[in-house]
């Protein structure tokens, strides 16, 4: 029922992001948790431009970062912890702290949707798909390649449930084993990460974990990809 009148349809992909009313509504996947990020825009200073940046356990389990662009600065602060959030004061000073300035523009907040490797479809015919799904990666908080592969795995999982005789979500379930065990590796490489920062990054600067990260990330592979094909990365070409 909604203001527009009442919809109805055979399937409900609930792809409407970490604070999903689908979700809610339907009941299903307690498991889900959330991380948070907040970002804003400073202006470019063409005769001192910044380097890119990350920081890493600037707060919790996370990263503060600056992305020098054409004509401005993104910067920004991520933890995947459930208990944390940041405030526009703490972005202020992680600005002051890093370029001496304060002036921040455009800023908002983004809450992130994870616990995803715990997601388990439960309904027959409502499926949870992105952040919904809790499927950001709780290691750098990126969530656009598991939220356009789920849906893609969504729709496969509809159609194929009007040929076999298995409900989409039994099917969506299954084919959603690849991503649960993506985001199990992110978990466990961000427990080691960010409770041992000084061998994490021992670990990222060595050059072939770099090499890997470096072109694995390039190619749009998730983590767990980049893993299980390391020995292939050096012959795969864009």
């Amino acid at each position: 029922q909604t203001g527009a009148g009442t919809l109805r349809s055979g399937f409900l992909i609930g792809a409407d992001g970490a604070q999903s009313r689908v979700r809610r509504l339907s009941g299903d996947f307690e498991n889900y948790y959330q991380g948070f990020a907040i970002e804003g825009r400073m202006p470019l200073d063409p005769e001192n431009p910044p380097r890119m940046a990350f920081d890493f356990n600037v707060s919790g389990p996370g990263y503060g970062w600056l992305f020098p662009k054409d004509d401005h600065v993104s910067i920004g602060l991520f933890t995947s912890s459930p208990t944390l959030t940041f405030k526009k004061q703490d972005l202020v000073a992680y600005a002051r702290r890093k370029l001496g300035r304060m002036d921040i523009e455009n800023l908002s907040g983004h809450p992130l949707g994870m616990g995803g490797w715990h997601y388990r479809p439960r309904c027959r015919r409502i499926l949870l798909a992105g952040d919904a799904a809790g499927l950001a990666d709780p290691l750098l908080g990126e969530g656009l390649y598991n939220a356009v592969y789920s849906g893609q795995l969504a729709g496969r999982a509809i159609i194929l449930s009007e040929s076999q005789k298995k409900t989409a979500g039994y099917i969506y379930d299954s084919l959603l084993k690849s991503i649960r065990l993506d985001l199990q590796l992110c978990r466990l490489s961000a427990l080691w990460f960010y409770r041992m920062p000084t061998l994490g990054h021992w670990a990222l600067t060595s050059k072939p974990v770099e090499n890997a990260l470096m072109k694995g990330f390039a190619l749009g592979w998730p983590l767990g990809k980049i893993g299980t094909g390391f020995y292939r990365l050096p012959f795969v070409t864009y």
